[in-house]
């Protein structure tokens, strides 16, 4: 157990410390803090997901060859990937001293910042539902097989650490309200959150009868 948890720090650790010499590289040469690093990993990972497992991928174990294979196409997509967001969204609002254009700073990040949620979108939407764990995500439903695999503390290092304060909470708030009703339903559709970062619920039209 200390093993596997030693391993898997190291593991995100050298994830992280790429990361950073990547930005670091990245701001030292050029000046420009790439917004879109992330997103440019992210794409190239799924681009040699695309490839190798194809549109529906399944968890399974890589032979040697595919996996050394599946390493360096990522690596190819990310330079690739990360040489044309720099020439498109960069390079025209760098200073030039030979034309004698001022740098825009605000023009590169906001192309970094375009250029790293189009690529997020565009290669998310090749991926149908049924490449995702869970196909139909904005559906309420407790009887899927995986129900109880929801993300909704986070997973891994980013667990929450009040999980089970929140989990005790609910269960409270359901014993107590369940007891004092008679009957509950929907009054109309319910309303929702868009965003990038939290998704929920803005509204639940109700109508309901105490005992």
């Amino acid at each position: 157990m200390l093993l596997q948890a030693l391993v898997s720090g190291l593991a995100a650790g050298a994830v992280l410390g790429l990361v950073a010499l990547g930005f670091t590289l990245v701001a030292g040469t050029v000046r420009v803090l790439n917004l879109a690093h992330g997103d440019i990993v992210v794409a190239a990972v799924f681009t040699g997901v695309l490839v190798v497992l194809g549109r529906t991928p399944v968890a399974t174990s890589l032979a040697p060859g595919s996996a050394i294979g599946f390493a360096l196409l990522v690596l190819a997509a990310g330079a690739v990937l990360s040489g044309t967001v720099g020439w498109l969204a960069v390079r025209p609002n760098l200073p030039d001293a030979a034309t004698g254009r001022a740098g825009d700073v605000l023009g590169w990040v906001a192309g970094l910042v375009a250029a790293g949620l189009l690529l997020r979108e565009v290669l998310g939407l090749l991926f149908p539902q049924e490449a995702y764990a869970v196909p139909d995500p904005f559906r309420l439903d407790v009887r899927r097989e995986n129900a109880s695999s929801h993300l909704a503390f986070g997973f891994g290092r980013h667990f929450c650490l009040g999980a089970h304060l929140a989990r005790m909470e609910i269960r409270a708030i359901f014993r107590e309200l369940l007891g004092r009703l008679d009957h509950i339903e929907l009054a109309g559709e319910p309303t929702w959150i868009r965003a990038n970062f939290v998704q929920g619920p803005k509204s639940i039209p109700i109508t309901y009868r105490l005992h």
